[in-house]
């Protein structure tokens, strides 16, 4: 199991990942209650850890790239999250490898 410090590494790495991509303004988009830099939520670490997928997933899909690696081997080795997003990010890269088209997260997740 993630310890909060594990988490905070994690949102600290994504966080700057947006801020590397210029993405603030998607940030906002794909998570509107969220804030830069991300900060763990110590009453609801199950959801943290989804949350933070769901950024990874929705920034590469907006990109249209893989995650870096720190990022994508948290996303691939983590213990199962509550929603479907190692699957999702698994169908995204197989498009990307096979340069198959996309149109968004909704486009993986169907």
């Amino acid at each position: 199991m993630m310890t909060p410090e594990d988490l905070q590494s994690w949102c600290d790495d994504l966080s700057a990942w947006i801020k590397e991509l210029g993405e603030e303004e998607e940030f906002k988009t794909a998570y509107p209650k969220g804030t830069l830099p991300l900060v763990v939520d110590l009453a609801d670490i199950e959801d943290n850890k989804d949350i933070l997928a769901y950024l990874i997933v929705w920034m590469c899909c907006k990109r249209k790239m893989r995650a870096p690696p720190h990022l994508e081997s948290r996303m691939v080795l983590a213990e199962r999250f509550k929603g479907p997003w190692q699957g999702i990010y698994s169908k995204l890269v197989q498009r990307l490898e096979r340069g198959l088209a996309f149109t968004d997260i909704f486009d993986l997740a169907g």
